[in-house]
Order: structure tokens, then C-alpha cells, then sequence
């Protein structure tokens, strides 16, 4: 595990590359948990998240709604009701909950010009617990692989017990929130 702050800059730059090449942000975090020591991690992850999205976001605001519109289809819709609905919530909530690619979400985002606060801030609120979540797993799975116990794996299942959890209540929350 790298532990100084010299590999922040190369783990920033693989965002915004898997941004602009729709790769899957979800393994890029795990990639980062696991070359990095867990709070550099945390930090490189979210700092790359969203430099991802606001180069995306950018990109999708120059692009404009017709030509984004060809990318995303219907999502882009789905995604204009919901944010000019509610805001940094909805943001978070898509986040949280993806209802398109990461890298399609923040060109559409742009597109149909979210406020720019809203988005950041939204972004940030809602890739803040799955980062933490996914960075903490990511670790302990190192930990019952080198040192396998039973209170590695009690905790292993307490991680994916606490994230579950997580999810199911957030999307019960905003569920209750849209009616």
C-alpha cells in the first residue's frame, strides 16, 4: 500500500480518464482502496470522483441537451425530473442509487444545466458513504485474506450488513420523499 500523498495526483488522473472512457467508477474506487492506504484512498477517491464529474459535467454543458441527448436517451429525462424536483437531494440520490452510467449522468447533468452547486455538492453527499463503505470492504477482504479469523470475517459481514442497510434506507427514504 502507497501511503504518501505523491500518489494522489496519478490516482486523480484515472478518474478523469475513466470518466471520459465511461469506465466504471465503482472499480476505479475499489482500485484505489486497494493500492492506497484506506483514508488516502477515501480522500484520492472522492477528490477523483469529482473531478471526473465536473470535467464531465463541463463537457456535457458545451455538448448541450440535443447532442448528449443521442448518448443518454431516455435517462437524460429521467434525470432533468428528478434534479429540477430536488436538487443537491436528487443528486445524492442518484449517486446513491445509479440510475445511469456515472460518466452519462454527469454529461447530462451538464446538459440540461443543473446548477452547478447543486451538483458538486450533491455529488459529494451522495459518493461520500459508498467510497467510505467501498474503501473499508475493500480492506477488510485484504485483512481475512492475510490474517483470516473469525472477528476479521464478524467484521467483513458488519461492513456488508451496514452497507445494505444503507442502501435499503436511502431508497426507502427518497421513495418516501417523490410521493
Amino acid at each position: 500500500r502507497v501511503g504518501d500523498v505523491g500518489a494522489a495526483l496519478p490516482t486523480i488522473g484515472a478518474f478523469l480518464l475513466g470518466g471520459i472512457t465511461c469506465f466504471p467508477v465503482t472499480l476505479l474506487i475499489v482500485a484505489s482502496a486497494y493500492a492506497l492506504n484506506p483514508w488516502l484512498a477515501i480522500v484520492c477517491s472522492l477528490l477523483g470522483c469529482i473531478a471526473s464529474a465536473v470535467l464531465l459535467y463541463s463537457i456535457g454543458r458545451q455538448l448541450g441537451r440535443k447532442t448528449v441527448a443521442r448518448f443518454a436517451g431516455k435517462r437524460l429525462n429521467r434525470v432533468n425530473q428528478l434534479i429540477s424536483k430536488h436538487g443537491i437531494l436528487a443528486v445524492a440520490a442518484i449517486r446513491m442509487i445509479p440510475v445511469a452510467p456515472y460518466s452519462v449522468v454527469n454529461l447530462a447533468a451538464g446538459a440540461v444545466h443543473v446548477p452547478f452547486r447543486d451538483f458538486v455538492l450533491g455529488s459529494f453527499l451522495g459518493m461520500s458513504p459508498g467510497v467510505v463503505a467501498i474503501t473499508f470492504f475493500e480492506n477488510q477482504i485484504e485483512q481475512m485474506i492475510r490474517t483470516p479469523s473469525a472477528a476479521t470475517l464478524i467484521i467483513l459481514i458488519g461492513i456488508l450488513l451496514f452497507m445494505l442497510a444503507g442502501v435499503v434506507g436511502f431508497r426507502r427514504w427518497f421513495s418516501s420523499k417523490q410521493t
